[in-house]
C-alpha cells in the first residue's frame, strides 16, 4: 500500500512539475514574440488582445471618460493637485488665475 502511495505522489508531482515547465514555456515565447513585434499576435487565436497602445516603457493608460466639447472653445491643459492632467476652458484659466 505504501509503495502505491508514492507511486501517486510521484505522478502528481511529474503533472505538477510538467504544468509549471508549460507555463514557462509559453510565457517565454509570447516574450520573445513580443520583443521581436510579431503582429501575427494581433489575429492569433492562443491570445486575447483587449488594447493596443504604443507607448514609451514605464507609461500607463487612464480610464477617462469620453467629453463632449463644444466648439469655439478653447481648452488648456492644467495640472490638478492630485499631479493628473485635465482640460480646462481657457476663460476659465484666466479668471482662476486674477484670484
Amino acid at each position: 500500500m505504501e509503495s502505491g502511495a508514492w507511486l501517486i505522489a510521484f505522478l502528481f508531482l511529474g503533472i505538477m512539475v510538467a504544468l509549471i515547465v508549460f507555463s514557462l514555456k509559453r510565457i517565454v515565447e509570447l516574450d520573445l514574440r513580443l520583443a521581436s513585434g510579431d503582429l501575427g499576435l494581433l489575429n492569433s487565436g492562443s491570445y486575447r488582445v483587449t488594447e493596443v497602445i504604443r507607448a514609451p516603457l514605464g507609461s500607463r493608460v487612464d480610464a477617462t471618460p469620453n467629453m463632449m466639447l463644444t466648439t469655439g472653445v478653447q481648452m488648456v491643459p492644467v495640472i490638478l493637485p492630485d499631479g493628473r492632467v485635465g482640460l480646462m476652458p481657457l476663460s476659465a484659466f484666466i479668471q482662476q488665475q486674477r484670484h
